[in-house]
């Protein structure tokens, strides 16, 4: 054994640490990249879990947006459909008023100079006028007036479809005429015309709904001013019930609503995918 170690000079334990050098060199590097191919798959299954759960998350994101879309879209036409009809049933109501109208008392108006009626003599001149005489007494309170009334009623059940803006000026034009016509009648039967002008009750009606300018405008004019009044009104209706239906503004709507609802589940994905 001695002369084994004697033998072994120092160029020998040098190749003999060396070589058990290279074979601890070549485990380590297999355990190296053993290690990485390892860390690797798990890293790449922690990824793919992950990238399902963003799927995931996104998916149920994208049901929920077009379910939330379809229902919104159902329920806005459902809503839409209402609308029109109620809208339908107060245009209606609006040509029914017209058409129940004692015309012959607008006619006046609109031949004869509004101050003509507050002269003593225009009472028997238009009383004993044979053609517009006889028209005029034929018309009473309770065949003339009762009749607006009536057509009114039939509006209550159209007020949650309908904005209060139509709703106040269906009933100014229903309230105008209702109350020129009574008026009319009621001061003709005690032998007096009416000046509209002069009604103080009138005039606040009419307050809400027309301008000042609008108002001075109507005021100022001599012939056909209760006429262009009345016209004014239903001119004001016919408005709001184009800018309530119109399609422009209903899509609008529907564009502003999808985006505040793209934009909480775009926040809810976005929030998921940084947990």
């Amino acid at each position: 054994m001695e002369e084994i170690i004697h033998r072994i000079d120092n160029w020998s334990i040098i190749k003999l640490l060396g070589g058990t050098a290279a074979v601890l060199a070549l485990v380590l590097g297999w355990f190296s990249k053993y290690f990485i191919r390892r860390l690797d798959q798990r890293n790449q299954h922690s990824f793919d879990k992950r990238l399902e759960e963003i799927k995931g998350a996104i998916t149920k994101g994208n049901n929920t947006l077009n379910t939330t879309i379809g229902s919104y879209l159902s329920s806005s036409q459902k809503i839409l459909d209402k609308k029109i009809q109620a809208y339908e049933t107060l245009w209606a109501s609006v040509t029914k008023l017209k058409g129940d109208m004692a015309q012959g008392i607008f006619f006046v108006h609109d031949i004869f100079p509004y101050k003509w009626f507050a002269e003593h003599s225009s009472f028997e001149k238009l009383n004993n006028n044979r053609n517009l005489g006889p028209a005029i007494r034929a018309y009473s309170i309770d065949k003339n007036v009762t009749v607006l009334l009536d057509n009114y009623k039939q509006i209550e059940a159209c007020k949650p479809y309908v904005t209060d803006k139509s709703y106040m000026r269906y009933y100014a034009y229903q309230a105008v005429i209702g109350r020129f016509t009574h008026e009319f009648i009621d001061a003709y039967s005690n032998r007096k015309l009416y000046c509209w002008k002069e009604d103080s009750h009138l005039n606040d009606i009419i307050k809400v709904i027309l301008t000042e300018e609008e108002i001075k405008n109507i005021y100022d004019l001599e012939l056909g001013s209760i006429t262009r009044l009345v016209n004014l009104l239903e001119y004001k209706i016919l408005e709001d019930i184009r800018s309530t239906l119109s399609i422009k503004d209903n899509t609008e709507d529907t564009i502003s609503y999808l985006k505040q609802i793209e934009s909480i589940l775009s926040a809810t994905v976005q929030k998921n995918t940084l947990l």
